[in-house]
Order: structure tokens, then sequence, then C-alpha cells
């Protein structure tokens, strides 16, 4: 049978910046797109990898189709918007559902400057357009001046629709209306919590959503939108992602006033939180009053001799950049064109985050190209992968950030012939760490031989010499076998024995191969293609798997 997984690592870890302390390996930026015009989000199509939809504050969205910018939009609202400052087209969510529903929703101020939550509908008979008389209004929000808009929308873990807004700005911009504190009638400030598939308010046509039943504020003071409040302006914020083994909390960079720029984490599930604007700033006090305590600490905070206005991040989950930046969420600033990582360190049992040391935190912006090449970084994303992106929205264009003379596995399958109910069960694999094969060990494995396995490898390294080959494999029967390592040359298409034969028994058997010449065995794209096949000195019986590649790497050299 043939089998193909996904290559998902599993390591443990989460959160956040300053003196680069942690020794991590080297990262590096490329533009992934360009020709854009004011960037301010990309967004991964639900269930297409291939594709990735950019938000303009100018009022239009694009679309990347296998790394290309299509020339036409997808869906034009410039005549809808107000664009002054940090107004414009702000924020773009797929709910999970879109391959069935064709329902995609658009956060912007709209010509009277107020914040517009529209639901919108694909074409019916083109995927890369979008209807532009489908527009169907979801919630307004009256806004008093034309800052602070927030903008960012995610559907959460839980397929509900988070809106993140401003504190409504103003003049001194330092909420002088208390919004962010007032939870009754008031959605200024806060990070809301609804359902955009059903109508509890029909009588209403400004308001066209559900409230979800567990929201905090439900059959109590405040108003039942509310998930959490007390934000100046969470511009950009994210969920670790579940389904990519992250812990699905949320954790918001919100925009600072006078002195600090701040990150806060929250657990999955833990709404109802007061981050403390205006009251405090970061951990001070601001002596503004109309506070609500108590207030939430945020896990890291910067001044403003490190940046002045915080470009919320994403938790790393993919696997290029390899082990070292499992978990690190990674941010930036958009008036300085700064990049950091960081770690947290989160209790098992609370799910909370620790507050972040200085030592926890690595500065990437001269190794991703320096500031005039990042340009001001209005948002960090994520493809289908995992893999990070960031937005350069005065240049207009997307960066995809890699590690240097990296080599990571993008594709497994097998060929098991003969009989066999153990079957695969897994392949976890992290850059700079082997490829652990797994088997399911219930039930007799019987099978005849030969057992082939193919991983194809994509490398970032350019114009490598030599590759390194290191397997580690084993034969659980009280037998021994034989292992032959194969990489498919790239120019005659044929697969090509490198190194000797090696002889498995029921012990670990390693071998490295080195010096093997890169260029016969690399395509023009960096793809690598290995091919093991083993075979049995005698027969195969048991409640056991018969050979097992416990740890395959590539290296570059």
């Amino acid at each position: 049978m043939n089998c193909v997984h996904s290559v998902w690592a599993v390591l443990a870890g989460l959160l956040l910046l300053l003196s680069p302390k942690p020794c991590l390996a080297q990262l590096h930026a490329e533009v992934y797109a360009s020709g854009l015009v004011e960037p301010v989000a990309m967004v991964q199509h639900p269930t297409d990898a291939s594709i990735q939809f950019v938000a303009e504050q100018t009022g239009h969205i694009r679309v990347i189709k296998d790394g290309s910018l299509r020339d036409s939009d997808f869906l034009n609202v410039s005549a809808l918007i107000s664009l002054s400052f940090e107004q414009g087209l702000l924020g773009l969510a797929f709910p999970p559902d879109y391959d069935g529903s064709g329902y995609f929703y658009i956060n912007y101020t709209d010509v009277l400057g107020n914040l517009e939550i529209v639901r919108f509908s694909r074409s019916i008979n083109d995927p890369f357009l979008a209807d532009p008389l489908s527009a169907y209004p979801i919630l307004n929000i009256f806004k008093p001046f034309y800052n602070h808009n927030g903008g960012t929308m995610n559907f959460g873990p839980d397929g509900y629709l988070y809106i993140g807004t401003g504190d409504g700005g103003g003049d001194p911009p330092n909420d002088p209306l208390n919004n962010a504190q007032t939870i009754t009638d008031d959605l200024l400030g806060k990070v809301l919590r609804i359902d955009p598939s059903i109508d509890d308010f029909l009588l209403d046509p400004f308001r066209n959503y559900g409230i979800p039943a567990d929201n905090p504020f439900v059959a109590r003071e405040g108003d039942d939108e509310i998930w959490s409040f007390g934000l100046r302006n969470p511009w950009k914020w994210s969920f670790d992602d579940p389904a990519k083994l992250g812990t699905g909390a949320m954790i918001l960079g919100d925009v600072g006033w006078d002195s600090w720029e701040e990150i806060d984490y929250e657990p999955a599930g833990r709404g109802g939180r007061n981050y403390g604007w205006h009251e405090r700033e970061g951990f001070e006090e601001t002596g503004l009053g109309g506070g609500r305590p108590p207030y939430q600490d945020p896990v890291w905070v910067y001044d403003h001799s490190h940046g002045q206005a915080v470009t919320g991040g994403q938790v790393y989950r993919g696997l290029q950049l390899g082990s070292d930046f499992w978990g690190r969420y990674f941010f930036a600033d958009y008036v300085a064109n700064r990049v950091w990582s960081a770690s947290l360190t989160v209790d098992a049992t609370s799910g909370e985050a620790a507050r972040v040391q200085d030592g926890d935190v690595t500065e990437h912006s001269q190794e991703l190209g320096g500031f005039a090449f990042l340009g001001h970084i209005s948002s960090v994303n994520c493809d289908a992968d995992g893999e990070l992106y960031l937005l350069s929205y005065n240049a207009g264009q997307i960066l995809k950030v890699s590690r240097l003379n990296s080599v990571w596995p993008i594709d497994i399958s097998t060929n098991e012939q003969g009989l066999l109910t153990g079957g695969l069960q897994a392949l976890i694999a992290v850059d700079g760490k082997p490829v652990e094969l797994q088997r399911n060990l219930e039930g007799p494995t019987l099978r005849a031989l030969p057992l082939l396995l193919d991983v194809a490898w994509k490398t970032n390294a350019s114009s490598p010499n030599l590759l390194k080959l290191t397997v580690v494999a084993r034969i659980n029967q009280g037998t021994t076998g034989t292992l032959r390592a194969l990489l498919l040359n790239q120019q005659t298409g044929l697969y090509e024995q490198v190194g000797d034969d090696i002889v498995t028994t029921r012990i670990y058997e390693t071998t490295t191969i080195q010096g093997v010449p890169a260029a016969d065995y690399i395509d023009a794209e960096g793809r690598i293609t290995l091919r093991l096949l083993s075979s049995l000195d005698g027969p195969v019986s048991g409640q056991a798997f018969a050979t097992d590649f416990d740890q395959l790497r590539i290296q570059v050299q």
C-alpha cells in the first residue's frame, strides 16, 4: 500500500524580545510576493495550501496562488471605506467551512469612520473572485475618532469569530472616553466573540450574528459580545493553532501609549479578562482612573527605546526553521522595523504563561536583512504548514522566513508489499533533528519484503557542495537484514545507491554517508529524494514490525 504523511514536529514550548542570549540557528528572509500596495494581512485558504489571500489597506483583496500574485482582485471594497492614517481595510477571515459556504468576512472603517464587519460570498463561477454584490452586514461599531481601530479577526479553534477593536482613539491618544474599561454599551478596546452563522437579533438590521452561550458577560453586567477588554489597540493578534500541536492560547500585541508596548497571553477558553488600559500601560499605573480591577499582567513589555508600535505575531509551528524555533513567538515593531522571537514557559496545569525574561528573547532584524529591507512590518502571518511570513507595508512585499542552509522533509511515501496489519502510525520530523518513523505495534505484522521508503526533502542552501546522510535502522525480529540508501539523480532520473549496504540486527544500526556530491541529487528548486530499500535474511513473524527506520537526516555542506 502507499501512504503519504503530513510532517509535524512534536516538541513543546511557546512565546516572546531584546538581547540575543539564546543560541539559535541563523535565519534568512526572501521575497515571497511583491507588487502589493500597503498589505496589512495575509490569510491562508482554510483547505488549499497553495492559496493565500492578502488584504491591502486601500480596500483590495489579492490572491497568491503557488507563490505567484494574481493580477486581478479577489474583491475591491475601496468605494466602501474611509482611508486616512489608521483607517481602511483592516481585517480578513475565512471560516473553517469556507469550501462549502463560500462565505468570508472583512473588517474595515466605513465612509463615516465606523468599524464595519461584513460578510461576502465567493463567486459561484470563479474561486479566485468574490461576488461584490453579496455584502451582508454583520456588525457596525460607532467610532468617535479616526484612530485606534484594531482590525484583526480570526476564527478560533472553537469555530467562533473573534474581533479585536481599538479603544476608539482620540487626541491625546489615551482613551479620553474610557472606552476600554467600559463594558456596557461599548464594544471598543475589546476582543469580541460572535457566531456569524446565526442571527440572535432578527429585529435589528445592524446586528446579524449570534452570541455564544459561554461568552463571559452573558447573563451578567456587560455586553454579551465581549470576550475580553482593557485593550488600547490590539492591531495584530493570533491563536496558537491546536491543529499544529499548539496550545490554543490567544496572544495579543497591544500597541502602547507613550512608554510601553505589551504582549498579552490568554490560555484557551479563558475569557473575561481585563488587560488594564487605560488605567495601566504595561505594568505601570497611568493615573487616568476609571478602571475595573483586577487586571491581567502582560507577559512581556518593551519600552520606546526599542520600538513604538508592536506588531503582534505568531507562535511558530512549522518545520523549516527547525527545533530551535518550534513554539517560539515571533513578533515585530512597525515603527522600528525590528523582528524578535521569544519563548514562554507555560504551566501544564493552569495553561498560564510566566512573565518572559530578557534572556528568553532574541532579535532577528539584521539576519533577516536589516531595517531597510524589512521596512514597516504590518503583520506576521503563517501559511498552511505553519511557516512564517512578514508583510512589509511600505515596500508592498511579503517576506518568507527560512533557516540558512536548512533541509526539511516535505513528503513521505511507503510501498509495503505483502500482508500488513500493523501499518504506519506516524512520521515525526523537525529539521536539525532526525526523522522518526513510528509503527503501530498492535496485532501481528506479516510482511513479504522488500520494504521501500521514499522521503522527499527540500533545502534552501545556496549551491551546496556535498550531502551528509545519516540513517539509523533496526530489524525487530530474530534475524538480520540489509538496507540500501539510494538518491534520485536529478540529471538522469534514476536512483543511485550511495554508500555501502547497511547490515542491521535487533540492535540499532547507524551509518553516516558523507561527501555525496550535492549537484547530482538536488534539483533547481532544492528538492532531494532519498529511497531506502530493505530486505531480511530470514522469515518474519510475531507481534512486531520487521524493519524500522528510526532516524533519517540529510545535511548540506
